[in-house]
């Protein structure tokens, strides 16, 4: 991953160009609207109902999904030294859950509604100020976006997560860039310690940061109640223009603590060959003060490591890569803080297969993918990743069954035995004037989904699925 490609450095990166002399000629208005849709062929359903299959509408066992989100900024400069940014986001059904759709892909009751049609869910997701305070140095305070290794905004969803931050970045080193973020709140998950991710829209409260809580015995008193909250600090260097360096370290005061070490080395016109790139990627996860202590009273505790590799190239119109990875047992997985560790940017996470599965502890995972780009059509991709999620013994698996799905490594546990599962995706991804169309074929052999309206879940970890998602983004 070159430095350009780092969203939280690109939005931080301090400009040489001269500054607007009226502040009002900078003002700049951006914003996007997306249409999210999923449906979904579930098999295994039980207590006597039927799965319709793709594109059913079923309200008995409702399996599509989705909801149009709109976003509009307003960004600019007030004078050669302060930047700002507001953005507002908003998700509607647009009617969609009365003839196509069943569920949603937020939750509006959540936002103060008491069913889901009496309020429409609306939200500040960026506000801040970005103030040039040194010749190499800015400071960003307010609600943003971050793009981190562990702590990031996903966009894979209608509605992103957003962040209560304040982010500091110096450029004095020569070919380094420093970044330091204490990381206050978010919305992309709840605040207990052990509820498996909202996989469907980010949460309406900006929780505490990873302020974790959790009620073991139902009495209605936490037994775990942290502050939460989180420093991070990473170090990007390209002091070798063809394998940028970085590193990454996090502490969330009497939670956890984590470092994510990464390379990517990269050629050009190898032969036949327009570009090959080499990843390597090392990264821990671990509890620690209150947390650790409390762990230690129920289970072992024990820092999650990782390894993972990728090697890509590109010729002409084709690309082609590989990717392997290998996470030791231990408490957490190696994905997003942010959302209950819903996706990971471990390199053989696939559309479905991602931080819930692939970057679970004690789990070795596989990939290889290929695309080719047709000029004037689009670009079609396809994957194949491999899972071996392991049972994880004697360690806390916090993405557990509340209401919901629940992460692999947290069924293996349950059942006491590894899970071997695989995915195949096929996307297609093209352009219609100003809107961007992205189409998905995923194909599951066993998921984590479980069956709606199944009281003891017995199908977990045992089922097929065959899933299209189809996503148009006009931005402007």
């Amino acid at each position: 991953m070159k430095l350009g490609k780092l969203s939280l450095i690109a939005a931080l990166a301090i400009s040489t160009s001269a500054y607007a002399s009226d502040a009002t000629d900078s003002i700049k208005f951006d914003g996007q609207l997306k249409l999210w849709y999923q449906t979904m062929d579930h098999e295994g359903v039980s207590n006597g109902k039927s799965d319709k299959g793709l594109f059913s509408r079923d309200t008995n066992q409702p399996n599509e999904w989705g909801n149009v989100e709109a976003q509009i900024g307003v960004s600019g400069q007030a004078n050669d030294h302060i930047k700002y940014r507001v953005a507002a986001m908003t998700v509607t059904t647009l009617g969609m859950d009365q003839m196509v759709t069943v569920g949603q892909t937020a939750r509006p009751s959540q936002f103060g509604a008491s069913n889901g049609y009496d309020a429409q869910p609306f939200w500040i997701h960026e506000a801040y100020i970005d103030y040039k305070v040194a010749a190499n140095t800015s400071i960003k305070v307010g609600r943003m976006e971050l793009d981190t290794p562990l702590a990031y905004t996903e966009k894979w969803n209608a509605t992103a997560n957003s962040f209560e931050a304040i982010v500091a970045v110096n450029t004095d080193l020569p070919d380094t860039t420093v970044v330091g973020a204490w990381v206050a709140k978010g919305n992309g998950a709840t605040d207990n310690l052990v509820y498996a991710p909202q996989v469907f829209g980010a949460e309406s409260t900006y929780y505490d940061y990873m302020g974790l809580k959790h009620d073991a015995d139902g009495d209605g008193v936490n037994d775990l109640d942290n502050d939460g909250g989180a420093l991070a600090l990473g170090v990007i260097n390209n002091s070798v223009s063809f394998m940028p360096l970085q590193a990454w370290g996090y502490l969330i005061p009497d939670v956890g603590r984590a470092f994510w070490l990464q390379a990517d080395a990269s050629v050009k016109d190898l032969g036949p060959v327009n570009k090959a790139s080499l990843q390597l990627i090392g990264a821990s996860i671990g509890t620690s003060g209150d947390t650790q202590s409390y762990l230690d009273n129920i289970t072992d505790t024990k820092d999650t490591t990782a390894v993972a590799a990728k090697v890509s190239m590109n010729a002409g119109m084709f690309g082609a890569y590989a990717a392997f990875s290998a996470i030791g047992e231990g408490n957490l997985p190696v994905a997003n803080t942010a959302t209950n560790y819903k996706k990971t940017k471990l390199p053989t996470a696939s559309i479905f297969n991602d931080g819930m599965v692939a970057a679970q502890p004690d789990t070795t995972s596989f990939k290889v993918g290929a695309s080719a780009k047709f000029d004037g059509i689009g670009t079609l991709g396809l994957s194949y990743g491999s899972y071996e999620v392991g049972k994880n013994t004697g360690y806390l698996n916090p993405n557990a069954k509340v209401g919901g799905p629940a992460s692999m490594g947290n069924i293996a546990q349950g059942l006491g035995e590894d899970i071997s599962l695989s995915e195949i995706d096929v996307v297609f991804k093209t352009k219609v004037k100003d809107v961007d169309l992205a189409a998905m074929l995923i194909m599951v052999d066993k998921t984590y989904v479980p069956i709606l309206g199944d009281a003891d879940n017995a199908d977990y970890g045992d089922l097929k699925n065959n899933i299209v998602r189809l996503v148009a983004t006009l931005k402007f």
